[in-house]
């Protein structure tokens, strides 16, 4: 693996446990109001919001519509009398207590410091709540700074994202910055378009080769490559 001076690390399911926080997030918000936390109300819920964050990959909506309707079409389809822009408020001040972090993540970033790397989170998100639970996290302790997109003005696979994070990193080589995600179509496709190498974390290990670089299955396996900077091996899987 070739040496990089800085490296760019995606948060939900890369550095933080969305999902672990997700589910504490919204069993609070909808036990607060008396809502079910399971069965086909979470099911709905979980349909709504991803469609909703495709569509905000895809550039065919803007991130506020995402948090502006997505309660209300939850309770919209099941006659649910309640603000869906207000509550909407009620969980995110819920997810911003939640800030698990993924297996090995602490120790990846630990590594990457002692050996003198850059590192900043950048991430699509509500700034307020990824600040929150990075911070919460302890990441930031190991990391130059965080980017959120909803501040950043635009958002992962926007080229306009890492432009300005770049440029707010001191504009290095982009031969010599490395993405790092779980997500193809936010960080890997993000960071081709920037022209910057990749990182695909591939837990399951299961897809064909893509656009990204190179392809790991966890942050533990990543920093064994880092350590070792010693080929590929069976480490990793490298793209031609």
């Amino acid at each position: 693996m070739k040496r990089y001076e800085v490296v760019l690390l995606d948060a939900d399911q890369t550095l933080l446990d969305f999902r672990r926080s997700e589910a504490d997030a919204l069993q609070a918000a909808f036990e607060q109001n008396g809502l079910p936390a399971d069965g086909e109300f979470l099911a709905a819920y979980h349909r709504i919001n991803d469609g909703l964050w495709a569509r905000d990959n895809r550039g065919e909506i803007a991130q506020r519509e995402i948090t502006d309707t997505r309660f209300v079409r939850l309770f919209s389809a099941f006659g649910i009398d309640l603000d869906g822009r207000a509550f909407n408020d009620v969980y995110l001040d819920h997810l911003s207590r939640f800030a698990y972090t993924m297996p090995g993540a602490i120790e990846f970033c630990r590594t990457l410091r002692e050996m003198g790397v850059r590192q900043y989170v950048a991430t699509n998100g509500i700034a307020r709540v990824q600040k929150s639970r990075y911070k919460r996290s302890g990441l930031d302790a190991y990391m130059q700074g965080i980017f959120v997109s909803e501040e950043v003005g635009a958002g992962k696979p926007d080229k306009l994202f890492f432009d300005r994070v770049l440029h707010e990193a001191g504009d290095p080589p982009r031969k010599k910055v490395l993405m790092v995600g779980d997500s193809r179509a936010a960080d890997i496709a993000g960071g081709v378009r920037a022209g910057i190498d990749t990182c695909w974390i591939d837990p399951d290990g299961t897809a064909e080769n893509g656009a990204e670089t190179y392809r790991v299955r966890s942050l533990a396996q990543l920093r064994t490559i880092f350590l070792t900077e010693a080929g590929y091996g069976t480490d990793i899987t490298a793209n031609p």
